[in-house]
């Protein structure tokens, strides 16, 4: 059978380039992301603008966007969005700052809590951050915590307890990843599920990550 495949070279590394430094550059995310994809849209379409952006809409954004894990994940940040839009309009993130300003008196406290609440708040990886985020955010900045560790600490708790906990989006995906390994592989006497959870101890990374960031 003949090799169809297209090799593109360093032009295969120009779409993940592009979004890194736009990001940087504009700290836009989304315009620096839907760049990234037409310009990848016009490598894969020989530079062709019209074609390119017709592409990027069907064969990859529209595809992407319909499928269940995705529309899933759009639907449940919707609803995660609209509650962090409501703490925010009705002064209750405000209200919460200023009434634990005066137990959160230092830095290492401030930044403790957090730490805390990603623990304690795991239903989802992203809506822990835009839930803890707003929350937190006024009471770190009147503590000096620089923005960088405080992104930093709602990162490392939503990933690593998502990593290490089995019925959130995450695990449910990983698993179906899983099961079908086993199935081409026919394999009958294990589960996704066991398979997963008998990984936990060794994911190193989430465990090591969540002591570490307490620290």
């Amino acid at each position: 059978m003949e090799d169809t495949t297209i090799y593109y070279g360093f032009l295969s590394l120009l779409p993940a380039l592009v979004a890194i430094i736009l990001s940087v550059v504009t700290k836009n995310v989304i315009v620096s992301l839907l760049t990234s994809v037409y310009l990848g849209a016009l490598i894969i379409n020989s530079f062709n603008p019209f074609t390119a952006f017709v592409s990027m809409i069907s064969d990859f954004m529209y595809v992407k966007i319909a499928e269940d894990s995705n529309a899933q994940t759009i639907f449940m940040m919707a609803i995660i969005g609209g509650f962090v839009a409501l703490l925010t309009s009705t002064g209750a993130a405000n209200s919460f700052a200023k009434s634990m300003t005066n137990k959160l008196n230092t830095r290492a406290k401030g930044e403790f809590s957090v730490w805390l609440g990603g623990l304690v708040i795991w239903f989802t990886d992203t809506g822990n951050a835009l839930i803890l985020g707003p929350i937190f955010e006024e009471i770190l900045d009147k503590l000096k915590t620089s923005k960088e560790k405080f992104a930093y600490i709602l990162d490392i708790t939503s990933i690593c307890d998502a990593a290490l906990i089995p019925i959130i989006g995450w695990g449910v995906y990983s698993m179906g990843l899983i099961e079908t390994e086993l199935n081409n592989l026919n394999i009958n006497d294990l589960t996704s599920w066991s398979v997963y959870v008998g990984a936990i101890p060794f994911n190193f990374y989430a465990i090591l990550g969540l002591i570490m960031a307490g620290f």
